[in-house]
């Protein structure tokens, strides 16, 4: 569940029904992205698309016997949910027994709103939301209006009787106000209000002084820099998790740190959001809105961090680094022999890929010797202090190096993988040749019986057939794979574009999917190359490139969902994850390219035009970012992390509800 916001914490002080409609009416309201509808007496409205035929109709027979409707819609963006159902109810004119339902999909934040007869209590008003919040926490979107009627219909068959009503409740409301007077009765208690908020300052600022993160995330306004910072330091933790857990999976067994790996799944999903917002925030014009986005997305930021510092004593725990130290040292030393041995079989290999691949650009492979190198001698270096350590009895300093040694062999480990599985990755695009070569070939054959004597297609038809010498000429070893991969995708696209009207539907659809999962293979690698140079040049790579690359994440997952229902826009959603992703790899390689200047130091941390930072980009200073998980020996004195309890206790953990209802609040909110 997630945190109270300010706003509903004060909600759910204040108590009052007038109260909480009055500041819902007196917000100041941007403009909005999808300000409220009229439903036009339909039971089920979808604006937001996410509803299929099949599913408004469920929902609309849900219905049947009740006075619910139900509107969907993407954002309730700069209005208070309560005031946009209210407002909804009020264009709809809708019955003062009806009950309303209001969902913003992409917010993921809905609302419920009942006229002057509905008298349910405010126990009775959870229950209904909590049903309808079940549903969309799940992305059933058509099963929160078939969850919020089956309760309905409940409540009104314990009470024997045949309409929306309550009774019974010690605290429900007495049914008096309709949709249109809610808000004038809300002024009566604005100066009720207003003190109430100068309290809440006071106190805030009390708890601000303890807690710079909570600091952080309330003051006003919220600046691009901030929440930059705030983010790339977050997604340093993240990633260093990320490394520190697949360590310990290969050392404790995938069973054993599977609860830690959801727990970083869900960090980096907050982290992801962050990241998003910051977008969001950077896109906008409003400032208003632009504030709420940079607000939301250090809070989302904050949470990721929460998370790791949660399991950090735990994961400790289960690894045992105490009892063990003196074994993990000696495996720690069989580890950098290994490398060592592998690091020169990397060398070899990446000769070799020169040779046998001439026309194929690896340049952010090509420092991948240096790195590993640097980071093995980094290794060394700390083993030998921790050996002496362990013998000197000072086990603390001794784990402290341990941990160090292991994030340099991690990250060694990693550049030279990148090197010995770029053969193999030529090797997926050669054999994805030979599927775009098969696809154009049956291009080819419907251009030849659907459009003969078109005009138009002939240039598209010589266009094809020299994109296929040149994918031959490609997989012989006489020209690079992956510019000819690119020739033979626009070629298809191209003819694709002219034929398929010419096509079959049902055809035409099961072609794209497959041109889709095609190409996607191609952008998966491009985005995971990209993440992977980031995590392994932290120290040095700024917040744009991580950036791109998070945002052509995104989009990849998008194109997946996609391709089933629409390939079109999938591989228009992959065309654009693919630039970002290059984007990405060139941003680090740059940013790395400028830290080659500075000295090789552990702590430098200079912010640059990129929102990035100084430095070599491995070395100490990558290895001790985070240090969240496995203790000690990061020497980090971040304000929200390790020992500070800026994410620890009452401040980020449980409680909040979702508050926010309409005369005495359903409670709905964030799913």
């Amino acid at each position: 569940m997630n945190s109270p916001t300010p706003s509903s914490r004060f909600l759910a002080r204040l108590g009052t029904a007038g109260a909480i409609a009055g500041l819902a009416w007196c917000a100041v309201t941007p403009a909005v992205a999808e300000s409220p509808v009229d439903s036009g007496g339909q039971r089920v409205v979808d604006h937001s698309g996410r509803l299929s035929s099949n599913d408004i109709a469920q929902a609309q027979a849900a219905t049947d016997g009740t006075e619910l409707y139900a509107v969907y819609v993407n954002s309730f963006d700069g209005l208070d949910r309560t005031r946009w159902c209210v407002e909804t109810a009020q264009r709809s004119r809708l019955d003062t027994r009806a009950v309303l339902l209001v969902v913003a999909t992409d917010d993921r934040d809905f609302d419920l709103c009942a006229g002057s007869a509905v008298e349910l209590g405010s126990s009775e008003r959870h229950q209904i939301a909590d049903a309808a919040r079940g549903e969309l926490s799940d992305n059933k979107w058509s099963g929160a209006t078939v969850a919020a009627a089956r309760e309905l219909k409940a409540l009104e068959t314990s009470r024997g009787d045949g309409g929306t009503r309550g009774g019974g409740d010690s605290d429900s409301e007495s049914g008096g106000h309709s949709f249109v007077l809610i808000g004038a009765l809300g002024l009566l208690v604005i100066a009720g209000a207003g003190a109430y908020i100068a309290l809440r300052k006071n106190r805030r600022a009390h708890r601000a002084a303890s807690s710079p993160a909570m600091q952080t995330a309330t003051t006003a306004p919220a600046t691009i820099d901030e929440a930059t910072r705030v983010i790339v330091e977050v997604d340093d933790h993240v990633r260093q998790a990320r490394e520190d857990l697949d360590f310990a999976s290969a050392e404790l067994g995938e069973a054993k740190v599977g609860p830690f790996e959801q727990a970083l799944r869900d960090a980096e999903t907050h982290r992801d959001k962050a990241w998003q917002l910051l977008r969001d925030a950077q896109q906008t014009g409003n400032g208003a809105q632009r504030d709420r986005f940079l607000r939301t997305a250090i809070d989302e930021a904050n949470a990721a961090g929460a998370v790791i510092t949660r399991q950090s004593q735990a994961f400790a725990q289960a690894r045992k680094i105490q009892e063990r130290a003196g074994d993990d040292l000696a495996a720690a030393e069989r580890l950098i022999m290994d490398a060592r041995r592998s690091q020169e079989m990397m060398s070899e290999e990446l000769q070799r890929l020169h040779h046998d691949f001439p026309h194929t650009s690896f340049t952010s492979l090509d420092d991948n010797p240096d790195q590993a190198d640097r980071l093995l001698t980094s290794a060394e270096h700390t083993l030998a202090s921790g050996k002496q350590a362990w013998a000197a009895g000072d086990r603390d300093a001794a784990i402290a190096q341990l941990t160090l040694t292991q994030r340099a062999i991690t990250q060694a480990d990693n550049q030279i993988r990148q090197v010995m599985e770029a053969r193999a990755t030529l090797g997926d695009v050669n054999k994805a040749l030979l599927r775009e070569i098969s696809a154009l070939g049956s291009d080819l054959d419907d251009a030849a019986r659907l459009a003969k004597d078109s005009e138009a297609v002939r240039p598209l038809v010589a266009e094809a057939h020299e994109a296929i010498a040149t994918a031959n000429a490609a997989r012989e070893g006489q020209g690079d794979p992956l510019a000819a991969m690119e020739r033979m995708i626009d070629a298809n696209a191209a003819l694709d574009e002219v034929l398929d009207p010419l096509r079959e539907a049902e055809a035409t659809t099961a072609k794209a999917q497959g041109a889709v999962r095609s190409r996607m293979g191609q952008v998966e690698r491009r985005v995971s190359e990209a993440e992977a140079y980031i995590s392994a040049h932290r120290g040095a790579v700024g917040a744009v490139a991580r950036e791109r690359a998070n945002h052509a994440h995104k989009l990849l997952d998008q194109a997946r969902d996609l391709v089933a229902t629409d390939p079109k826009t999938a591989e228009q959603t992959l065309h654009e994850a693919d630039a970002l992703a290059s984007q990405a790899q060139a941003i680090a390689e740059q940013d790395v390219a400028r830290g080659r200047d500075d000295d090789f130091g552990a702590d430098s941390f200079s912010w640059d035009s990129h929102h990035g930072r100084g430095g070599t980009g491995i070395d100490v200073g990558s290895l001790i970012l985070g240090g969240l998980l496995f203790g000690g020996g990061g020497g980090h004195s971040s304000s929200w992390g390790g020992q500070t309890g800026g994410f620890g206790g009452g401040s980020f953990g449980g409680g909040g509800g979702f508050s926010g209802g309409f005369s005495g609040g359903f409670g709905g909110g964030r799913f």
